[in-house]
């Protein structure tokens, strides 16, 4: 997995269940296993987004789930109903079944969050199965080490792996985020730029340097390491920081931006994409490539009926267009 690309997620998620008064802790353990980076990903039974929501989960949880939205692949929104349902139900019922059994706990030890993870993957149904199965005297690693060799019901194999995944993920994490910040940098954009920052100057002229920093912030963001609010905020950074040494202006024009939001939606990106294409149709607003964008960022959220909002304007300033028609029509059910 490609730990680097769930960092701006992890930072969403981690404010909404700051504000939901849930332990963030479980959102960096959920999306570090759960498809990182990614928003619009649906597994075999038909969980879907970063969180992994189930549809039926996701709804009785606040989230709208439909034909034309589906709320499970928005970062903060997915974040609410995770939180929502572990506050709910996973923590509560966790708790409930340790009582019941007369182990005592302690809600920040990592054994209690381990298990409310496992609550969260297989239902606590099936984890309190699992801790009547056990018949437990006391807590510890030495029970989660037992719940990973007990099956019960809808808990097995899968279940049974799902916190030894988050702890794998929480090592793998930590060596890339612990390492000395002077010598890595995730964002190869900053790692390059703060070079420069720390002498004032570069290995070779420093204009085709700063350039270079630019292009290095653009493969971060379609690598999904950055957000676009990032991205924009860097290169204003370095325009000023050129802006001394010469004439050079980002290209902000229409093919430049779209060919970066193409390849954000090839990679299941949509949430950045779309906003690259918002800020693109501010600079270009005449441009049918801008609305065909917006109208693809729309329809990989979930969001038909703006997505054929989006595609209408793109082909009345382009009507001979054969692949918004194709849009459109596979929009409608057509072949």
């Amino acid at each position: 997995m490609n730990l680097k690309k769930v960092i701006p997620t992890i930072s969403k998620s981690i404010d909404v269940f700051k504000q939901n008064g849930v332990d963030p802790w479980y959102a960096q353990a959920i999306l570090l296993i759960e498809s990182p980076g990614k928003m619009n990903t649906k597994s075999g039974v038909g969980a879907n987004g970063p969180f992994q929501l189930m549809r039926a989960v996701a709804i009785k949880q606040g989230l709208k789930v439909n034909k034309y939205v589906d709320e499970r692949t928005d970062v903060e929104k997915a974040a609410l109903g995770a939180s929502r349902l572990l506050s709910r139900i996973c923590i509560p019922y966790t708790k409930t079944m340790l009582d019941s059994a007369h182990v005592s706990y302690n809600e920040t030890d990592l054994w209690f969050r381990l298990l409310v993870l496992h609550s969260y993957h297989a239902g606590a149904g099936n984890v309190a199965g699992v801790i009547r199965k056990i018949k437990p005297t006391e807590g510890g690693m030495q029970l989660i080490q037992q719940v990973w060799q007990t099956t019960y019901g809808g808990f097995k194999n899968a279940s049974q792996n799902y916190s030894q995944l988050a702890l794998a993920a929480f090592c793998s994490f930590d060596n890339i985020v612990m390492q000395p910040t002077d010598s890595v940098y995730l964002i190869d954009g900053d790692k390059m730029y703060n070079s420069y920052v720390q002498c004032k100057c570069a290995p070779y002229d420093e204009c085709n340097f700063l350039q270079t920093c630019i292009q290095k912030y653009e493969n971060d963001l379609k690598d999904g390491v950055i957000p676009f609010e990032y991205f924009i905020s860097k290169v204003k950074t370095v325009e000023t920081e050129l802006a001394g040494l010469t004439p050079f202006t980002y290209p902000y024009n229409d093919n430049h931006f779209n060919e970066i939001g193409f390849h954000l939606l090839k990679t299941r990106n949509a949430e950045e994409a779309y906003k690259l294409f918002k800020h693109n149709e501010t600079q270009n607003p005449e441009s049918w490539s801008v609305y065909h964008g917006l109208g693809e960022a729309s329809r990989q959220m979930g969001q038909k009926e703006k997505a054929m909002g989006y595609y209408k304007k793109s082909l009345k300033l382009n009507p001979e267009n054969q692949d918004i028609m194709r849009a459109m029509a596979r929009l409608n059910g057509q072949h």
